[in-house]
């Protein structure tokens, strides 16, 4: 529970953090959380206070001060921040190894002097005013960058990270291409309703893939990545363009994914054989997730049959009415021997909660407005579905 910021709760926390140091007998704090909606007018306790956290030995620091009843997780913070002093943690920069700063300022003279840092968290924080190639150069011993909600600058390389394993970036503003040239890197995400320009130099240990596109980025992902990820074991693509004009007719292999997450946003017709080149394209795909926005359909003849063979899982989310959905339902349950679920649900996909119970629909791009089945729709498509799935013994759900 996190309290709001009202004078009275703002002076108990505070007197209540500062009779705790009092108290403290410890010799260490390793690990220090404080949350709570303060602004820059308490800068000089939150200053002493971190102090005495460094003194205490404390390696990951957790700096929360988003003010939940006034900043949204789309919004970069209003004026009146608490900005990070040097001198609060001057005794302890090189120590620290985990840092989450929400709803505060980093200024660009301190950001480089946190050379121990492992892990970065960055949460409604303006950075646009950091100059973009020195922005990380002084985290050589980084391994987790993670930024929600950031105001960036236009361009981000992270080619100065040379021990960078992990990269998120949600939903931040002002950017427009990241370049990526990392040897180490095992999972990069970057979701944003505003399409932005991956340009990917080298990551040859790459696992996970998750990002969202546009019309060229779509093409081009489905020509070029199995290329330069050849490591590759998930992707998720998230897109708002008809992607059944922009995915092309030809598709090269990704030969070692075997999860594939597509949001297809675009509001458009449902193209079947599209869809089978798609997975024609994926040979030992074990888990498909499906979220489309699809009104209609037209019926097409699928001369060009496949054996899915790996597949086991299918997720549908989204608008796909009937028979479209019982259509391809059909042609899942008569082409991947070792199917064992299906399931289909009106709604969008559940994701988990990244943090405090902000709702996760507001991290990503998911803006299917869906509508509940018609009445009888969803009882006819669980009928049609659960007769198909009988001679395959596939467990088959239909959900709002």
């Amino acid at each position: 529970m996190f309290p709001e910021a009202r004078e009275v709760d703002k002076d108990r926390f505070v007197r209540g953090v500062n009779q705790f140091l009092e108290f403290y007998q410890g010799d260490k704090m390793p690990m220090v959380i404080l949350a709570f909606c303060l602004r820059d007018d308490s800068a000089s306790e939150i200053d002493r206070w971190l102090s005495s956290f460094m003194r205490k030995g404390t390696k990951s620091l957790v700096l929360d001060l988003l003010c939940r009843n006034h900043c949204c997780l789309n919004e970069v913070m209003k004026p009146g921040s608490y900005v990070i002093r040097g001198e609060a943690l001057a005794c302890a920069m090189s120590r620290l190894r985990g840092l989450t700063l929400k709803c505060c300022i980093l200024p660009p003279n301190l950001i480089n002097r946190f050379h121990g840092l492992s892990i970065l968290q960055l949460w409604n924080s303006p950075l646009d005013s950091h100059d973009s190639r020195s922005l990380f150069l002084g985290l050589v011993n980084l391994r987790v960058l993670e930024m929600f909600s950031c105001k960036l600058p236009v361009k981000l390389f992270l080619g100065s990270l040379p021990l960078l394993k992990h990269f998120d970036l949600r939903n931040c503003s002002g950017i427009g291409e990241i370049e990526l040239s990392n040897s180490n890197l095992i999972k990069f995400q970057c979701v944003s309703e505003e399409v932005i320009e991956i340009v990917f130099t080298s990551a040859p240990k790459l696992l996970r893939l998750s990002y969202s596109v546009g019309t060229s980025g779509l093409k081009d992902l489905f020509n070029e990545i199995d290329h330069k990820f050849p490591m590759l074991k998930a992707l998720s693509v998230y897109t708002i363009v008809d992607w059944t004009i922009d995915i092309p007719k030809e598709v090269g292999v990704f030969g070692k994914v075997t999860i594939l997450r597509l949001c297809l946003d675009g509001q458009t017709r449902f193209d079947i054989i599209k869809m089978v080149s798609i997975l024609k394209a994926f040979p030992f795909l074990k888990k498909l997730i499906l979220q489309v926005n699809c009104h209609y359909g037209t019926y097409q003849k699928i001369d060009n049959y496949h054996n899915h063979s790996h597949l086991q899982i299918v997720e549908i989310y989204g608008l796909l009415l009937y028979p479209w959905v019982t259509r391809f339902g059909e042609y899942l349950l008569k082409h991947a021997s070792q199917l064992k679920m299906l399931k289909v649900r009106r709604g969008i996909e559940d994701q988990p909660s990244y943090s405090h119970g902000w709702p996760s629909n507001r991290l990503g791009v998911v803006r299917v407005e869906t509508q509940p089945w018609s009445e009888g729709e969803r009882l006819k498509v669980y009928r049609r579905l659960k007769k198909l799935a009988e001679p395959f013994k596939v467990k088959v759900i239909v959900q709002d």
